[in-house]
Formats: structure tokens, sequence, C-alpha cells
């Protein structure tokens, strides 16, 4: 999947040591979380039209949210999930 490659390209340029590779890691960590929660509710959607996507969650809000505050403080709009599915 092009967007798993993309994340393990991502992960190759982390910076290293300190607070900034810790927060790159964790942002990773969220997107293949939000990757894989997407893949599971398209499988769940291959038999059954109605399936919802479910989002594990992270400090009390959908993953998502996580990657959207993320994306906004870091002036990064183009990293913020596409919410696209609710």
């Amino acid at each position: 999947m092009l967007l798993a490659t993309q994340l393990d390209e991502l992960d190759a340029l982390t910076p290293s040591g300190g607070a900034d590779q810790r927060r790159v890691r964790e942002w990773l960590a969220d997107w293949r979380v939000y990757l894989g929660n997407r893949e599971e509710y398209a499988d769940r959607l291959r038999v059954d039209r109605d399936a919802r996507m479910l989002e594990e969650e992270r400090g009390g809000d959908h993953i998502s949210q996580a990657l959207e505050f993320f994306a906004v403080i870091n002036a990064m709009p183009d990293c913020a999930p596409p919410g696209d599915v609710e």
C-alpha cells in the first residue's frame, strides 16, 4: 500500500534523539494505527455496506483528531487525515 510505504520512508528520515524524534515516531505510529483502522473498515464494508469506521482512541479522542492536531500545530495541512470517513 502506498501510504504504508510512505510512512516507512518518513520513518527513515526521523530526527535522531531528543523530543523531536519522540514526537515524530509517535506521529508515525498514530498514522499506522489510523491506516489499520481504515483497512479494517474497508474489509467490513465488503460484507456490510452499513459498516462504520471504528477508530482507536488516543488521549480520549479519536486517533484522527490527534493526527489533525499535530498537522495543524506544525503547519502541515497535507499531513492531516483526509476526513472522508466518519
